[in-house]
């Protein structure tokens, strides 16, 4: 019997013990860059984004993601057209959102040294600032009402990557993210047009400090 209590007391210390070192807060920072769009018909722009990051790990393997980030999603379009004078010039039209971005993630992780991950969850994104720039020929047009779009919008987030332990406590990450605006960014679309949303995919640096061990 004293056996038994014995290994019961012993094998719960060990869960706990367990239960603990897996069960980590972390905080980081991240940015990086890649390809973004705003308007189906718009070419691909240049996209970015930095934050910072909050992790809770719910076990090994499994862990929740959330933090704050800002970045930014551009597109294009570009055509020549004649002017008043009849010369043939370039026309430019550039679009700049800047979002805020809260998310929630489920991360889930495989590896013991390096470890491979994937992320997917919810962003609840708010529009910051609005920058349209036009360019016609040597002229140039800038317009920042943000009126015509939604203040408020829902992502779809995925992504991949790698961690490398550096320390104990510090980790660095390199991951592939896509994120996808579920809602319509335009706030009053007219009758019979399309869904307008806005998405990028970026390669992101990470740094990650554990706070508890």
């Amino acid at each position: 019997m004293k056996k038994l209590i014995f290994s019961i007391i012993l094998g719960l210390g060990i869960n706990a013990a367990g239960f603990a070192q897996i069960n980590k807060h972390s905080i980081g920072i991240f940015a990086g860059s890649g390809l973004s769009n705003t308007f189906a018909i718009f070419n691909n722009g240049i996209g970015y984004d930095f934050g910072l990051s909050y992790t809770y790990k719910l076990n090994k393997r499994i862990a929740l993601i959330s933090g704050l980030d800002y970045d930014i999603r551009s597109s294009y379009t570009s055509s020549k057209i004649k002017n008043s004078s009849g010369n043939i010039v370039t026309h430019k039209l550039k679009n700049n959102f800047g979002f805020i971005s809260v998310p929630l993630l489920l991360n889930i992780t495989i590896g013991n040294k390096v470890k491979y991950y994937v992320n997917s969850g919810l962003s609840l994104n708010y529009l910051l600032n609005y920058k349209q720039t036009t360019d016609i020929g040597d002229k140039t047009d800038v317009y920042y009402d943000k009126g015509y779009f939604n203040k408020f919008g829902i992502d779809l987030n995925i992504g991949i990557g790698v961690l490398f332990p550096l320390s104990e406590k510090i980790d660095i990450s390199i991951e592939a993210r896509f994120r996808k605006g579920l809602n319509n960014i335009v706030r009053n679309p007219t009758m019979g047009s399309s869904k307008e949303t806005t998405k990028n995919a970026l390669l992101l640096l990470g740094l990650k400090y554990n706070l508890f061990q």
